[in-house]
């Protein structure tokens, strides 16, 4: 049931335009929200496909925690790859910065 009620309000959120955050906004959401809800939805069906398939609520609980440990792996990893690229181009990064005019020049 929750399922359901999930995606009717992503799909009438979607049809209609219509956003809560340009009435109410909320500093650092926006657009993601709609893709956080298309990263959890098939983890989500999964887990309700594993439930209905094997009769036992643990069958759902294991796809959501094998869905939780995916994610963090991928965290994890992609983290550590940002910081080494980081670390490799800080110096084109900064004469970027400072040779423009703004703030910093």
């Amino acid at each position: 049931m929750l399922f359901v009620l999930f995606s009717a309000a992503t799909l009438l959120s979607a049809a209609t335009g219509y956003k809560i955050l340009t009435r109410y906004p909320v500093p650092g959401a926006g657009d993601w929200l709609m893709l956080v809800y298309l990263a959890v939805l098939p983890s989500v069906v999964f887990a309700h496909l594993a439930k209905y398939a094997f009769q036992n609520e643990w069958a759902f609980f294991a796809v959501q925690a094998a869905a939780l440990f995916v994610a963090v792996l991928t965290y994890v990893v992609t983290f550590e790859l940002a910081v080494e690229s980081a670390d490799k181009e800080r110096e084109q990064f900064l004469s970027a910065l400072g040779s423009g005019e703004g703030i910093i020049a």
